[in-house]
């Protein structure tokens, strides 16, 4: 085995098991077909067109639609599902973030308001998105990355700056749009509107709740995990089906991740912290937390658990239960 196809075997490790074991072969030898002997024994690197192609291909096989092995299928349909929650959720946040950042602007601190107006293109990539216009709303998820980055980037230089709130920020947007990069290739039909536009419905009727309550409260990173602890545990008892468990335990994660970064004021020097801090709300807080961390760890067990039983049920029936 020469050189160069040892490095693109290597490469085609990035593809599922099921379709290395109809494709290699016939893949290997197609990229080597008409090489030059010696770019053969001397070239271990296939190239970035082949390394790109590969990538693509490796979302499209292993984010599954369509037609695939019924646990990449489910796997695919979670991360897709977890790119549309995130979308939705960052563009309910948008503007009350946007509101609070102009308010701030007023007192001199502009950080909020830069992250929220880079949060303003979550609402039209996600109605490119249903639309029909998934590339349109890759670039525009993406393009809402440059404000809480050069937050962070700027907090983190002037070592007195909001970091968690830029870290959240930073969170929210780049995880959707990874996932929305990854999972919307072109195998996937388009997004069916009506189911789409309820579940979006579902996430800005719960973002507006957790801000009324943080309102009402006066801190909605105390408000924030424990309506979400709650919605979660709704979804941990009604779900069956692998996709949406998938798609509901990234959601859930990240929410939690979230929560825990704000709610760490070593990270967020704002005078009055301490205040809350010693109020028995931020109890509250911490509780909701801990009771989120556990609904996302159970989702995640549970989207697991699903997915192998797929994996199994393939197994046994022979094959990787394509569908036509």
């Amino acid at each position: 085995m020469t050189r160069l196809e040892t490095g693109y075997r290597r490469l085609l490790r990035l593809l599922p098991g099921w379709y290395r074991a109809e494709r290699e072969e016939e893949m290997t030898a197609d990229f080597l077909e008409g090489r030059d002997p010696e770019e053969l024994e001397h070239g271990a690197w296939p190239g970035w067109r082949e390394v790109i192609g590969t990538v693509g291909l490796a979302a499209r096989t292993r984010l599954a639609a369509g037609n695939g092995p019924a646990s990449a299928r489910a796997l695919g349909d979670g991360v897709r599902l977890f790119a549309l929650l995130g979308l939705a959720l960052n563009a309910a946040l948008t503007l009350p973030a946007l509101a609070w950042g102009l308010a701030m602007a007023v007192s001199s601190s502009a950080v909020p308001f830069s992250a929220g107006m880079a949060g303003l293109l979550a609402l039209p990539a996600l109605a490119a998105l249903l639309t029909g216009y998934p590339r349109l709303a890759k670039v525009l998820a993406f393009a809402t990355l440059i404000g809480p980055a050069s937050v962070v980037v700027e907090a983190l230089m002037m070592y007195d700056g909001p970091v968690s709130d830029a870290l959240t920020w930073l969170l929210l947007a780049a995880l959707p749009a990874l996932a929305l990069a990854a999972g919307y290739h072109a195998d996937v039909p388009r997004v069916p509107v009506r189911p789409a536009l309820i579940v979006s419905a579902g996430v800005v009727a719960m973002t507006v709740l957790s801000g009324a309550a943080g309102w009402v409260l006066g801190e909605p990173r105390i408000a924030d995990p424990v309506l979400y602890a709650l919605v979660g545990a709704f979804f941990l008892v009604r779900l069956r089906d692998a996709g949406l468990l998938v798609g509901v335990s990234l959601l859930a994660s990240v929410l939690a991740a979230r929560s825990a970064l704000w709610m760490v004021p070593v990270l967020d020097p704002v005078p009055g912290a301490e205040t809350v801090l010693a109020g028995g709300a931020w109890l509250t807080g911490v509780a909701g937390l801990a009771g989120l961390s556990v609904v996302a760890v159970v989702l995640a067990i549970r989207s697991a658990s699903a997915l192998r039983r797929l994996e199994r049920r393939e197994g046994a029936e022979g094959g990787v239960g394509r569908s036509s």
